[in-house]
This record gives C-alpha cells, sequence and structure tokens, in this order.
C-alpha cells in the first residue's frame, strides 16, 4: 500500500465515502389563481420556470377552459395593424383559442435558452374595472418579458405592449377569458426583441 493511500484511509479521507445527493435547484413554484393579480403572479412565475417544473400546467390554468356552454373559453385578439400585416404577408390569422395558447407557451419559453421575466405594469391610461356584480373584471396592463442573468439583470428583451384583459371569477378562481393585444408606442417595430406578444403568438404558426 502507498504512502498516500495509507495517509488517506488513517485520515479518514471522505474521497471513499457516496456523495450526498444534492437538493433540486428548480423547485416548484405555488400556483396561485385566488385574486385577479394573483392569476397574473402566476403566469408570470410559469413564464419565469420554463416548463422545467410546473410552468405548462400553471400558465394553461390561468386561462379559462369552456366545460360547458355556460363557462367562458378563453380567446386572445390580435392588434388589427399585426392582424393585418399577417394576413398581407402569409396567410390568415388564425383563431386563438386555449390549445393553441398552451403551444405558444412552449414556444414561447424556448425561444432563448436565458431565464425569463415577466413584469406587469397597470395603464395609466386605463383605470381597470368590473361588472356590477363583481365577477367579470377588466385589467389594462403594460407588460415586458425580458431575459436576465441569475442575479435578475436586463441582458435582452422577448416581449413588450399592452393586454386588455379579461378575467373571470370561476368557482374559487380567476381565469382569463380575453387578451386583447396592444402596440407600445414606444417599442421600435423593427426591433425584433421588441415584438408584441400577439406577434410571438402568430410567428409559432409558422
Amino acid at each position: 500500500m502507498s504512502i498516500l493511500l495509507l495517509a488517506l484511509v488513517a485520515g479518514g479521507c471522505d474521497y471513499f465515502k457516496p456523495a450526498q445527493p444534492e437538493a433540486p435547484t428548480n423547485a416548484p413554484f405555488t400556483a396561485d389563481y385566488t385574486t385577479p393579480d394573483a392569476t397574473l403572479e402566476t403566469v408570470s412565475l410559469a413564464i419565469h420556470d420554463k416548463a422545467r417544473t410546473i410552468g405548462l400546467t400553471a400558465y394553461h390554468q390561468a386561462f379559462a377552459e369552456s366545460t360547458s356552454a355556460s363557462t367562458p373559453a378563453y380567446h386572445q385578439f390580435f392588434w388589427p395593424p399585426e392582424a393585418d400585416e399577417w394576413e398581407r404577408l402569409y396567410h390568415s390569422v388564425p383563431v386563438w383559442d386555449l390549445p393553441r395558447e398552451g403551444n405558444f407557451y412552449v414556444r414561447f419559453v424556448g425561444l432563448f435558452p436565458d431565464a425569463y421575466d415577466l413584469l406587469w405594469e397597470p395603464d395609466l391610461n386605463l383605470p381597470d374595472s368590473s361588472n356590477p356584480t363583481g365577477d367579470v373584471v377588466y385589467l389594462h396592463r403594460h407588460y415586458l418579458v425580458r431575459r436576465v442573468t441569475d442575479a435578475g439583470d436586463e441582458i435582452g428583451r422577448v416581449a413588450i405592449g399592452f393586454a386588455d384583459l379579461t378575467l373571470v371569477h370561476l368557482g374559487d378562481q380567476w381565469k382569463i377569458t380575453i387578451w386583447q393585444d396592444r402596440v407600445d408606442p414606444a417599442a421600435d417595430p423593427n426591433d425584433s426583441e421588441q415584438l408584441t406578444m400577439g406577434r410571438r403568438r402568430l410567428n409559432t404558426t409558422q
């Protein structure tokens, strides 16, 4: 036995002990749909998750799925100038429903390898409102999806725009039933990092 091996054995070296398993680095987050803002935060967390844990399921469940004639179904509507441009350059604009939204999520979070961060801000020009019974709310939000470092520093962008959102209280959860997309007038239309979510959605149909 070599002198080095004797020294290792005598010193109780840990080299021969089995390695301790490391804790998972991507712990699932908690999805919350108990308030309209909680639902939007869950969408943000799902995009940040990038389908590594429960992201796809949590994202999908933030949008309304029609299970009966009385249950509303989710639909996304495009900014009219973008829809017109799409029809002129490519083909007809599809009816955007929940199955398409699920496919979009997978494609969207895979566009870049970097971490994503979705920021919602109130649209100061359009106040939120609700119907008389309070079971439907209309939220107007500016959104920005950024690419960020592990420390949270922005290194690029993925999407920017405005969303006029209708959320309905179904059971004990708030679900998005309508997403009306709008262009941010301050965004550069020629910058591929400043596309709207609507245009990103359309791009996944190519």
